[in-house]
């Protein structure tokens, strides 16, 4: 559940507001409870707006690091990237998931 898109962007950054006198900072009213997983970074997603009572919020999606070597990869050659090995080093340097060149 704490993974999940919807609860961080939901609770991010509420842990820096007070919302209810003797409760801890970023205390759920509605639901009567401390949200336990707190302090996180969004990294896919830039918060762009927030109302002053936190109703409204939008966020901004970044660009994402690996979208360069999605776009390489065409449809009929990706059965030649599976393992990783012949993909060119430009695309390994932006990507966080890929296994690291070995020369």
């Amino acid at each position: 559940m704490q993974n999940c898109l919807m609860y961080k962007l939901s609770y991010y950054r509420t842990w820096e507001v007070d919302t209810q006198y003797g409760k801890p900072r970023g205390y759920d009213n509605v639901r009567n409870a401390n949200p336990g997983y707190k302090n996180f970074k969004l990294h896919y997603f830039t918060e762009a707006f927030t109302s002053e009572r936190w109703i409204v919020r939008i966020y901004k999606r970044n660009q994402r690091a690996n979208r360069e070597a999605i776009e390489l990869i065409k449809t009929g050659d990706y059965k030649r990237y599976l393992s990783q090995e012949g993909l060119p080093k430009q695309m390994l340097d932006g990507y966080r998931y890929g296994k690291k060149a070995t020369n």
